[in-house]
């Protein structure tokens, strides 16, 4: 009848380096200045999963010369812990030593939406 389901899924493992540098100036009063300057390489695996879910329809026309496709699909990508960036600043105690980073504290990049495709091969 020129219906059609179909479906993507993808999953992956990506690496990520993170090198962070931090620099702080600390006046108590003019003759006394503290610095403190940190340096904190971190190395993570984060998984990476894409799903696409959808219905078409297709048919040929004009002595089967030419073809109509039309779909319409839902796509769900989520990355896990990608977002770092935003708890690079809370991570760092006050003595600048990193804490808790890469342990589960980073929120996850979510996208999803409609497709929609409309083609004519001839």
């Amino acid at each position: 009848m020129g219906f059609r389901f179909f479906g993507d899924m993808t999953a992956a493992l990506f690496y990520q380096r993170f090198n962070l540098t931090s620099a702080q100036t600390q006046a108590e009063d003019p003759v006394t200045t503290n610095y403190m300057h940190t340096h904190h390489v971190k190395s993570l695996f984060s998984p990476y999963f894409d799903i696409n879910l959808g219905l078409g329809y297709g048919s040929y026309f004009c002595d089967s010369k030419w073809h109509f496709d039309l779909s319409i699909g839902y796509e769900f990508q989520i990355y896990w812990e990608q977002n770092h960036i935003r708890y690079i600043e809370n991570d760092l105690n006050s003595s600048g030593t990193l804490r808790g980073f890469g342990s589960g504290n980073a929120a996850n990049l979510l996208l999803h939406g409609l497709t929609v495709t409309a083609r004519v091969d001839f």
